[in-house]
């Protein structure tokens, strides 16, 4: 029932933003602050600092429903301050440990915040097709990542679960992942559609040498294992 939302962000603008920014960015965020403890021996965010999070989390999603437009600003910026306050405590966390292999992580969290500031100020517009471009310009930092989570976890977890199995790391396609995904968002808000299918098409590609180089017929009889190879292709 979108004509129910009269707040500044309304309808369709606000189901597409609560679902990739509300939900699914959050929910990384969360896994990152998770995994960023065992990745670098240190928690990003505990105590004190992880209520305020879940404080600006929350205010965001109240503001963003509210009919008014001082609600709406300071719903945006208690957003962007959640995104920027997760950035900040993993890049505390990998730059305290040294964990040179993690660099990037907190730069993709405040590449969310970004693109959310960028969604939420082109909403105010009315251009739908530009509004559309900011979106998918979100899609495609939640996809890389979910690629650069999945390139952890899959085979960590094979490994651990049959015997004798060895898979490939790749550390070093990642980092070409890692860098024509973010190619492919910069040429996409830039208007260059042929750059951004090119480098995605780079990324897809690496994505599926990756996935038959850490053997997917040897893990078909655990559906544990074969969902996440599934998810990943």
């Amino acid at each position: 029932a979108p004509q129910v939302l009269t707040a500044p962000l309304g309808g369709i603008a606000w189901h597409a933003h609560e679902m990739l920014w509300g939900f699914i960015a959050t929910i990384a965020l969360a896994f990152l602050m998770t995994a960023g403890a065992s990745w670098t021996g240190i928690t990003p965010m505990t105590g004190k600092l992880l209520g305020l999070a879940c404080g600006l989390w929350a205010v965001a999603r109240i503001g963003f429903l509210v009919p008014s437009d001082t609600a709406f600003w300071v719903a945006t910026a208690s957003e962007l301050s959640f995104f920027l306050l997760g950035s900040a405590a993993m890049m505390r966390a990998v730059v305290l440990s040294k964990n040179s292999r993690n660099y990037a992580v907190p730069v993709l969290l405040a590449g969310l915040g970004a693109t959310d500031a960028l969604y939420l100020l082109t909403a105010r517009g009315g251009d739908y097709l530009l509004l559309m471009q900011r979106f998918n310009a979100g899609l495609l930092v939640m996809a890389l990542i979910a690629l650069l989570i999945g390139r952890r976890v899959i085979p960590f977890f094979a490994m651990r679960a049959i015997h004798g199995l060895t898979l490939p790391k790749h550390m070093e396609t990642g980092w070409v992942q890692l860098g024509a995904c973010a190619l492919a968002v910069a040429s996409l808000l830039a208007g260059t559609t042929l750059l951004t299918a090119a480098a995605l098409g780079l990324a897809g590609v690496l994505a599926l040498v990756q996935l038959f180089s850490w053997k997917p017929l040897a893990v078909r009889t655990n559906a544990l294992l074969w969902i996440l190879y599934v998810g990943y292709a």
